[in-house]
């Protein structure tokens, strides 16, 4: 078992403050759908107004083109770093996954995802992407929170089932 800083670390490091977070654990490459999270995300946040969830996207960020397509993308939305925090690499990725309030997985294409294996495993209530390594990771208890690819308005409608509801959360996280 990893030895786990507190989750006031995390929020400190990454300056989130109380605020709900959700997280997507994922490097930022072509391959994943950061892209619909994004337009999901924006939302997500016209939905709560002020009192607003925070985005955290944790992973590497060394697909230049796409992490700058991505920035492109949330600023053309209106979505700032208020909104999205790209976090990059975290140290600890259970620590995220243990302050964050849900983890979203948006991607095209994936084996068995190990985010979404941590989060399970850390009892956090995950939305992602309906393909094959999601929905099989998820099993059939979690599949209506997969979305279609690309389909952010269905994301978006997952994410926001789950945090409206705090009671729903802890029952799909365990």
């Amino acid at each position: 078992v990893p030895e786990h800083n507190s989750e006031s670390n995390i929020r400190q490091r990454l300056m989130l403050g109380k605020r709900r977070i959700v997280s997507m654990i994922a490097n930022v490459t072509e391959f994943k759908d950061h892209e619909t999270l994004v337009a999901a995300w924006r939302i997500v946040r016209d939905h709560y107004g002020a009192g607003k969830p925070i985005l955290v996207l944790a992973g590497h960020l060394k697909d230049k083109v796409t992490v700058r397509r991505l920035k492109l993308q949330a600023f053309e939305l209106g979505l700032s770093a208020d909104d999205i925090r790209f976090a990059g690499p975290v140290d600890n990725v259970s620590d995220l996954i243990s302050a964050s309030d849900l983890v979203v997985h948006s991607s095209l294409t994936e084996g068995c995802p190990n985010a979404v294996c941590e989060a399970m495993a850390l009892g956090c209530a995950v939305v992602a992407t309906d393909i094959p390594g999601c929905r099989q990771a998820l099993g059939e208890s979690g599949s209506r929170f997969l979305a279609a690819p690309r389909d952010a308005a269905a994301l978006a409608e997952r994410i926001l089932l789950l945090l409206d509801d705090a009671r729903l959360r802890t029952t799909e996280g365990e």
